[in-house]
C-alpha cells in the first residue's frame, strides 16, 4: 500500500477534527509578551494532543526563564514511554515544533482583519 495515499484518506477522514482545531488556535490570541495567552494556547494544544488528535499522549508545561513569557509545553506520546520503560530496542519518533504565541499584539491582529475564515472553496484539494 501506498503510505501517501494511506495517510490522505486518514487525513480526509479526520479533516473536521483538524479544521476545528485550526479554527479554535486562530481565534485564541496569545502576543508573544502575554503569558496568559500563551498559557491558553499551551492548553490547547495540550488538549488536542492528548484527547481531540487521539495520540495518548501527556503533556508538561515548562515555564520560561523570561517571566514576561507564557510557558513552553511538551508532549510526550505514552506508547513511546512505555516502550523506552520495556526496552525496547528500537522506538520511532516524530518531532513537531510549533510557536503558542501570535507574535502580534491584538490591536495590529483587529487592523488586518485577521481571523478564522472557513473558506472550502479555496482550501485546496486534499
Amino acid at each position: 500500500m501506498n503510505r501517501g495515499a494511506a495517510c490522505l484518506r486518514y487525513l480526509r477522514t479526520r479533516e473536521p477534527v483538524y479544521k476545528e482545531l485550526l479554527e479554535t488556535m486562530v481565534e485564541a490570541r496569545s502576543y508573544t509578551a502575554d503569558p496568559v495567552g500563551i498559557a491558553r494556547q499551551a492548553q490547547i494544544t495540550a488538549d488536542a494532543f492528548s484527547n481531540q488528535l487521539s495520540l495518548g499522549s501527556f503533556t508538561e508545561t515548562v515555564a520560561s526563564a523570561a517571566a514576561e513569557h507564557g510557558p513552553h509545553l511538551v508532549c510526550s506520546n505514552a506508547n513511546e514511554v512505555v516502550a523506552a520503560q520495556e526496552g525496547a530496542a528500537a522506538v520511532r519518533r516524530v518531532g513537531l515544533l510549533s510557536h503558542l504565541d501570535t507574535v502580534y499584539l491584538d490591536s495590529e491582529l483587529d487592523r488586518h482583519n485577521f481571523g478564522w475564515v472557513d473558506d472550502t472553496e479555496h482550501s485546496g484539494n486534499m
